[in-house]
């Protein structure tokens, strides 16, 4: 990192255990710190809450290895690559080195900007050129808008996903509000289409793509006290996904009882909302997560919180 760029107090280079390279940022209101690997925001924690992002306990911190839980970008395609399963999931975007190409702090937050171009090792994975930049502002919420630049002479398809992992105190008793009425694809049942009935809650291995859907989303976490909304911009598919108790235990970077403290909701642009950027053109995708604690019930009064 550019000492420059060193805001002391704000804007900090630190090392992980293993040696990553990662971010502090410092707000009166919360805390933040991104893995340079990925610029993959790892930490999330509001002044006197609890942590708003999951991270495995058994989370890889390894170069060029995924790290489990956080914020991973997935960039230039979600999931499977279209055509070639041999590429790695989710892109080559969550496993580069980026750079710090900004920092700011003022009284009402704490600014990085972080930037990958395309190169030699990207380009055999994906023959295209590009710019790419993820600017974390942090306050009482997160904010993260992923910026994509189209460098190419011809339109380059894009498919993206901020795959968010949220801290919960219990998957039994978490629901998602904000979807009801939206048709998604079930990916479990080879990509049925299903319409959402009510609230979504999770009560096994889940899977879904909300097609079409921009509006804001909120988690209701009762162990925490709190609900956590999401807002997003410019993204046109919701993701949710959750591993459940067999395959949980499956996974190598999660513990057995993992899946029960966790719930990805993501702000994407995939399967049908694929984007089609035009030479030198950009698109942005943006994200704000807040965490707002439960009023205290009125003392006179029957009423929950």
């Amino acid at each position: 990192m550019d000492p420059s760029l060193i805001i002391p107090g704000r804007v900090e280079p630190t090392t992980d255990r293993s040696g990553l390279r990662m971010i502090q940022l410092n707000h009166s209101k919360g805390q933040a710190q991104i893995c340079l690997q990925g610029a993959q925001v790892i930490e999330f924690t509001p002044a006197n809450q609890p942590p708003v992002l999951w991270l495995s306990n058994n989370s890889r911190f390894e170069t060029g290895k995924a790290i489990r839980g956080g914020i991973p970008i997935c960039w230039p395609w979600f999931g499977d690559h279209p055509t070639d399963p041999t590429l790695p999931a989710h892109g080559f975007a969550r496993n580069s080195a980026w750079t710090v190409l900004a920092s700011q702090a003022d009284d009402h937050s704490t600014n990085l900007t972080l930037g990958l171009e395309d190169n030699e090792s990207t380009r055999a994975l994906w023959p295209f050129g590009f710019k790419l930049e993820l600017n974390v502002r942090l306050s009482q919420a997160l904010t993260l808008t992923l910026t994509t630049h189209n460098s190419n002479r011809t339109d380059i398809q894009v498919s993206e996903a901020l795959h968010s992992y949220f801290a919960i105190d219990d998957i039994h008793h978490t629901q998602i509000s904000g979807l009801e009425g939206s048709r998604y694809q079930d990916k479990l049942r080879h990509g049925m289409p299903v319409n959402q009935q009510g609230a979504v809650r999770i009560r096994a291995e889940t899977d879904r793509v909300y097609l079409n859907h921009e509006s804001p989303l909120t988690i209701d976490d009762p162990g925490n006290r709190r609900r956590i909304e999401i807002q997003k911009q410019r993204s046109r598919t919701t993701v949710i996904w959750n591993p459940w108790q067999a395959k949980s235990a499956a996974m190598t970077d999660m513990t057995d009882d993992g899946y029960a403290r966790m719930l990805c909701v993501e702000s994407a642009n995939a399967l049908d909302n694929t984007l089609q950027i035009p030479p030198g053109g950009t698109h942005s995708l943006t994200t704000r997560l807040e965490s707002i604690p439960y009023k205290e019930p009125n003392r006179n009064s029957n009423e929950a919180p």
